[in-house]
């Protein structure tokens, strides 16, 4: 009986495959091209982000801060200091010239200690909702992964990744069946950090 059953259950996706792959993509997707993948791009701070900043025999103005709401820090003498968006090497340079005014050849090391900025949000019918860490490289089916897989009756013809873009958000929608049987890989959408997964 068993395998009567499971043989029913072959075949129902079998015809579920086929009917998939008759149907029109679904995917809203820009290729990566080969220099956006071979060449990393350097970490932009954001808020949430915990830096460490280290000013070499100066106790007094090194430790940990978080990344304020509004993209700033404060640091003693450098006063509040505009931090989202900038590279540590850049922050680096901007500690380095406000303490330069008070400390001889100020050496500034910045470090990002926690990138608690870099997540994605996991919403709808999967099993774990919730809000997860963006791993370098990270890609749709990845995160999807550790919200637990989607619930009986989700649509994963059907899966939106909302992209908050400097002007407008970027809305994707997924044909997961056809990522899920080797159709349509570039479905498995690289990930950003702020994008919002809905499985409806």
């Amino acid at each position: 009986m068993r395998l009567a059953l499971y043989s029913a259950n072959f075949g129902l996706l079998c015809l579920v495959a086929a009917a998939f792959s008759c149907a029109p993509s679904t995917v809203v997707v820009r290729p990566i091209a080969e220099e956006e993948v071979a060449t990393a791009q350097p970490y932009r701070i954001a808020p949430d982000d915990v830096l460490d900043v280290i000013v070499w025999k100066q106790p007094q103005v090194s430790g940990k801060v978080t990344v304020a709401a509004d993209g700033t820090i404060t640091i003693a003498l450098a006063d509040r200091v505009s931090a989202a968006g900038l590279t540590t090497a850049q922050l680096q340079r901007e500690l380095t010239r406000r303490l330069s005014a008070f400390i001889a050849d100020p050496t500034v090391t910045v470090r990002v200690a926690d990138a608690r900025s870099q997540v994605v949000y996991v919403m709808g019918e999967v099993r774990r909702p919730g809000v997860f860490r963006l791993r370098p490289g990270e890609v749709l089916s990845q995160a999807l992964a550790e919200a637990g897989g989607f619930e009986e009756f989700a649509d994963t013809s059907a899966v939106r990744i909302t992209r908050h873009t400097p002007s407008d958000p970027e809305r994707i929608v997924v044909n997961y069946d056809r990522v899920l049987s080797g159709k349509e890989l570039s479905g498995d959408v690289a990930l950003v950090a702020g994008d919002t997964i809905d499985v409806p």
